[in-house]
This record gives structure tokens, C-alpha cells and sequence, in this order.
């Protein structure tokens, strides 16, 4: 699973893309070839939320109770915000955003942009 604190979006309008078309599509490649059980898809993210807003809704299947049971203690969903949550646990003190995994790449441009390294060349 992925996550991040939510920063302050920037202005898109007028932002600067801070990586190459390459370096994207080298990201895209090494998610592809380096799964990972805590990458989240937007199916996922739906199957989770649908788990802690339908409580009462009895699991068909042994997955089912599992996923269900999985998404009851390790996630939040925040309906104001639309925002899914991991909730806190030993290594990590504080709730956490999650992020789909084809957004982690947008995240990072984001942050990268925040964090005014935007006048150095791209990558």
C-alpha cells in the first residue's frame, strides 16, 4: 500500500511538468515489474471504501469476510474529503492517505514541485 500526507495541490494551471515523458514512462515500467501486495488500485480502493460504509452487508465468500475484516482494521474513509485513510499503527503514529496506484507517480511530481526543485532542468 502507498501513502502520503496530503500537501496543498499547486497551480497546475501554470506549473511546469518537473519530470520527462521518459522518466514517467520508466516509473510506469519499474511499478510494472516490481509488484507490490500494498499497491492499491482504484478497484481496490472502491471494494474498501464499499467494506466500511456497507458494514452490515454480509460476506458471500471466505475472501469476502477477509477483505472485509482487512478494510475494518486498517482503513478509515473520510466522506467530507472523499479520502481513503490507513489508520495508525506501530511503524507509522499517524493516519496516512492512500493513494491509487496510478496516481503515486502524480504524487511525486507534486511533491517535487512543492518543494521548489522546479528550477533545476527535468529529469
Amino acid at each position: 500500500m502507498t501513502t502520503i500526507q496530503s500537501p496543498p495541490a499547486p497551480n497546475t494551471a501554470t506549473a511546469i511538468p518537473a519530470f520527462s515523458t521518459s522518466a514517467k514512462e520508466a516509473f510506469e515500467d519499474f511499478l510494472k515489474a516490481n509488484s507490490s501486495r500494498y499497491r492499491i488500485t482504484r478497484e481496490k480502493r472502491a471494494n474498501i471504501i464499499s467494506w466500511i460504509r456497507d458494514n452490515p452487508k454480509a460476506p458471500k465468500t471466505q475472501h469476502d469476510y477477509s477483505q472485509r475484516h482487512h478494510a475494518l482494521q486498517s482503513f478509515r474513509y473520510d466522506v467530507e474529503k472523499d479520502m481513503l485513510l490507513a489508520l495508525p499503527s506501530e511503524s507509522w503514529p499517524k493516519d496516512r492517505q492512500v493513494v491509487v496506484e496510478n496516481e503515486i507517480f502524480g504524487v511525486i511530481e507534486q511533491e517535487h514541485l512543492l518543494s521548489k526543485h522546479t528550477s533545476q532542468d527535468t529529469t
